[in-house]
């Protein structure tokens, strides 16, 4: 009789079932890079089994999109372009149940890659900055200054570090390595210490 036994302590069966979509998206970029090489960072995530792998798609100049990397299971990867392009990126995530991203209405990063400008042909006598090279502050001098507000200082990269409108510029807080100021059509290069 099974009525009459004892009864048989058993584990607790819990099942799950995942049917929610990952989310995931390519790192911003800065707007513009003057390297053709470049590296794409890949972010995501999925509450329940985890992200399995990656597709990433780019679209160059606005034309068709076409897929870059398929199946792709690291969170950064390099890309090589052309300069005088555009490229928009956007990933689509996989979670190790097979669930699918939908791909997103707009791109997550978009970069511009542009040839860095010669040196040689942007410097003039128009402005004058000294000490060059420094390791703390620089005074800008020169008739490139009348009627210019702002003087825009940025990396290598041409990523915007530091905008003044004065003439004595503190650097010390900026990492070593060559650096553009920018007075209206004026660039002068400055090397930090």
């Amino acid at each position: 009789m099974f009525d009459s036994n004892p009864a048989i302590v058993t584990n607790t069966w819990l099942n799950t079932i995942d049917k929610q979509k990952p989310s995931s998206n390519v790192l911003p970029l800065p707007a513009i890079l003057s390297d053709t090489t470049f590296y794409i960072g890949l972010q995501g995530t999925d509450p329940h089994s985890g992200i399995q792998d990656y597709d990433v798609y780019v679209t160059v100049n606005d034309t068709a999109t076409y897929l870059l990397l398929n199946n792709y299971a690291f969170d950064s990867a390099g890309v090589k372009g052309q300069y005088g392009s555009t490229y928009k990126f956007y990933s689509i995530a996989r979670d190790r149940v097979g669930n699918i991203e939908d791909a997103p209405a707009q791109p997550d990063a978009v970069v511009t890659l542009q040839q860095p400008v010669d040196i040689a042909s942007v410097e003039d006598d128009d402005v004058s900055i000294v000490p060059n090279p420094t390791n703390h502050r620089i005074q800008i001098s020169g008739t490139a200054l009348k009627g210019v507000g702002q003087i825009t200082l940025s990396d290598m990269w041409g990523r915007i570090v530091l905008q003044t409108e004065q003439s004595t510029i503190d650097l010390s807080s900026l990492q070593a390595g060559t650096y553009f100021i920018i007075i209206g059509t004026h660039i002068k290069r400055i090397v930090k210490l």
